[in-house]
């Protein structure tokens, strides 16, 4: 029974040996636990928190009602944590490793907290949970939340295999962040809480954001539910399958389709976002709203936007066709195919009036002659440099 701040290394000892039970009284204490030693921790009486070190046998925690740092390390693990109260609760930080840990908290307060995954297997569960951090790891990891999440939760994927499952909870969302394709495996669960939301304790809802431009992301073989946003920050998805859940799609990126059907009619794609196909034959997009038709650029085949629920102004088809290829718009109002236009490539390009020139930053170049004959109209999409002092020749 050990008792006030300090360290208390117990691989320093001389020797020590026969004991099954370590008792933690303090606050502020350091406790180092011997490799190759079977050893229990009780700091349940504790008056504040401290940092408990494991070793490479196995343990069984009791927690501080007030919290604490658990480095855990090769041997098996068993934690449990009961904070003081809630909201305020109690405040961990724990760093898991090679060995298999099985913790159990409740009332984990809105001061933060904090759970680094490695290589082991880990089951965790919580009831009541305030601003709490995940960084998921190469092993397994099995996470359950209950009660009122306080403050957003926040999770980063990572490579192992993971289940983790936010449905039991309420008041605030969940955000689950990923940077490389390898962070989903086939068979990896991600559920959030949109099954219990209410915007008077909360405005916002769960999200699956992706960013990142080396990778195409496919989550075909992933199972997302009650997660309905999907946010992208310079990152690709393949949208054939597994976007079927998301019922918006923010932020900054593109979803990559190879069908010939397209259906984003259940999905709402907002400004940034750029809906492109690889298909030679065609695609048709099903879209819902105009913004979504706004966004689709389509591919090398002959595509078609079917958003027969709205009606698009002349302007905006005028739109659709010019930045992108898009051959064919059906709207609430009828259909409309594309009108003849010149398209700019980025080699040298000649022409010589009677059409619409359409093209961005990187056709419209010092090597194009640009020649009009009437009433002709540059037409020039996305971000970069337009100089038309470079241009070889712009005239008429």
């Amino acid at each position: 029974s050990l008792f006030g701040a300090g360290t208390f290394d117990l691989t320093k000892l001389a020797q020590f040996d026969g004991f099954e039970l370590v008792k933690m009284n303090g606050d502020g204490y350091i406790l180092t636990l011997r490799d190759g030693q079977d050893l229990d921790v009780d700091a349940s009486g504790a008056t504040g928190s401290g940092t408990i070190n494991l070793g490479s046998e196995k343990s069984t925690v009791s927690l501080a009602p007030g919290g604490g740092k658990v480095n855990f390390s090769s041997g098996d693990a068993i934690v449990t944590g009961i904070g003081k109260g809630y909201p305020a609760g109690a405040s961990y930080e724990f760093k898991f490793s090679t060995g298999t840990a099985n913790v159990h908290l409740e009332n984990v307060g809105y001061n933060g907290s904090s759970f680094t995954f490695s290589s082991g297997a880990v089951t965790l569960d919580i009831k009541n949970l305030g601003y709490g951090y995940f960084s998921l790891g190469a092993g397994d990891a099995t996470v359950t939340l209950h009660g009122e999440l306080y403050g957003t939760t926040v999770v980063q994927l990572s490579t192992g295999a993971y289940h983790f499952d936010a449905s039991d909870s309420f008041s605030s969302p969940v955000y689950f962040y990923a940077d490389s394709n390898q962070d989903f495996k086939a068979g990896n669960v991600l559920i959030g809480n949109e099954g219990n939301y209410n915007s008077k304790f909360d405005p916002y809802h769960s999200q699956l954001n992706l960013s990142g431009s080396k990778d195409v992301f496919d989550l075909s073989d992933v199972t997302i539910q009650q997660v309905p946003i999907l946010s992208l920050s310079q990152a690709t998805v393949i949208g054939d399958k597994g976007l079927e859940g998301f019922s918006s799609i923010t932020g900054n990126g593109t979803v990559f389709y190879s069908g010939i059907t397209a259906d984003l009619s259940k999905t709402s794609a907002g400004l940034g976002i750029q809906i492109v196909t690889d298909n030679t034959s065609g695609t048709t997009f099903l879209v819902k709203d105009i913004q979504t038709a706004l966004d689709v650029t389509g591919g090398p085949g002959n595509d078609t936007i079917k958003a027969q629920s709205v009606t698009l102004s002349a302007a905006q088809k005028e739109f659709i066709f010019e930045q992108g290829s898009v051959e064919t718009i059906i709207d609430s109002s009828g259909t409309y195919t594309t009108p003849s236009f010149f398209r700019l490539t980025t080699g040298a390009d000649l022409f010589n009036g009677g059409s619409i020139v359409v093209g961005n930053s990187l056709t419209l170049n010092s090597a194009d002659h640009l020649v009009g004959t009437g009433h002709d109209i540059l037409s020039l999409f996305g971000a970069g440099t337009f100089d038309l002092t470079k241009l070889a020749q712009f005239d008429g």
